[in-house]
Order: C-alpha cells, then sequence, then structure tokens
C-alpha cells in the first residue's frame, strides 16, 4: 500500500482498476496525476505506459478527462460505435497487459440497462494474461449459461502496444489498428 496515496486530493479509483483525477481549476487543460507505487499505469486515451510511485502531467480536455488504467487491468466494453439514433451493442474487452506476468479476472459483461442479470441472463467470463516482453497469451471462457454462442470477441490493446498476441482455445482474425486502439478480434 502507497502512504502517499491517502494524502488529501481530488482523485479517486472508480473500483481495483481505474483512477480518475478531475479538473478542478477553471480553464485548466492538464493537470498533475499521483500514479499510486506498486503497479503499472496506463493513460485510458492514449496508451502511454507509466511507472507508480510518481507524479505526471496528464492532458485534460473536455472531452477526456484524466483517466489511468492500472496494468493487468480487464475491463468489459461495448466496442462499437455509438450512434443517436440507433442503438449498436457488441460487447469485448479492452486489456491493459503489463510488460510481464500473469495476471486473471471473473469479469460480468451483459447489458446493463436490462434487468436480466435478476434473472441470471448475463455472460461471465474468466480472461487471463500471460505476458512477457515478446508475447501476451490470452485465454478466454464462458464460466455461466450465457452466452449460449461465444462467437467472435473483440479485445481492445493500447495503441503503443506491438506484441505479439496469441488468444488460446481460439485462433486470431484480425489484428489492426481503429482510432486510438490497437484491436485484436478472435475467433472462440
Amino acid at each position: 500500500m502507497d502512504p502517499r496515496s491517502f494524502d488529501e486530493n481530488d482523485e479517486m479509483m472508480l473500483g481495483g482498476s481505474l483512477l480518475v483525477a478531475a479538473v478542478v481549476e477553471q480553464g485548466a487543460r492538464e493537470r498533475k496525476v499521483y500514479l499510486p507505487a506498486g503497479a503499472g499505469w496506463f493513460d485510458f486515451w492514449s496508451g502511454d505506459y507509466y511507472a507508480g510511485g510518481q507524479e505526471i502531467m496528464l492532458a485534460a480536455p473536455w472531452a477526456y478527462p484524466p483517466l489511468v488504467v492500472k496494468a493487468g487491468a480487464i475491463i468489459p466494453r461495448n466496442v462499437v460505435k455509438q450512434h443517436f439514433n440507433a442503438r449498436a451493442e457488441e460487447r469485448g474487452f479492452a486489456l491493459f497487459p503489463p510488460k510481464r506476468g500473469s495476471f486473471s479476472d471473473e469479469v460480468l459483461r451483459g447489458r446493463c440497462l436490462s434487468e436480466g442479470y435478476c434473472e441470471s441472463r448475463y455472460g461471465l467470463w474468466a480472461v487471463a494474461m500471460e505476458c512477457d516482453p515478446a508475447t501476451i497469451a490470452i485465454a478466454i471462457k464462458a464460466t455461466s449459461a450465457e452466452p449460449r454462442r461465444i462467437g467472435s470477441m473483440t479485445l481492445l490493446l493500447p495503441l503503443p502496444e506491438q506484441r505479439k498476441v496469441t488468444v488460446k482455445s481460439g485462433k486470431i482474425i484480425s489484428d489492426r489498428v481503429i482510432e486510438a486502439n490497437r484491436e485484436v478480434v478472435a475467433e472462440l
């Protein structure tokens, strides 16, 4: 535990993996953010990697508040671009692989706007990453009755990530850069 993390400030953890830094000064377009020691951190928007235990300066434009993600995080995402006149949904995971190590999590992936979770209609997934300086091996397995059909899965990696990606129990059908992410689509 990093004692400096308890200093009075206006940063906060959102769950165990996301650190949000509010912009509280009028007109500010950047701000200092302290990254707790004991983990590496990724800028959510740019994918830049930073070691923990230091203070960094992050851009803070209107549309993108300072947000950093702990290395090893696995975050469920809707990976389809949204339009105001037609809601679209295609679930995937944003992965923030560290330089080395094994990380896993059981992740709930489902419709947050429905009551399906009350009737056990949701997807519970076991996602694991094994990372070394040259490769990222990913294992994905549905651990609940939903979804009945897995098909393909989209994995978003930080744009600077260039290591070879493999998917256990599946094959990669595309690996490309789309906007601010490296997008790997795997057939499971």
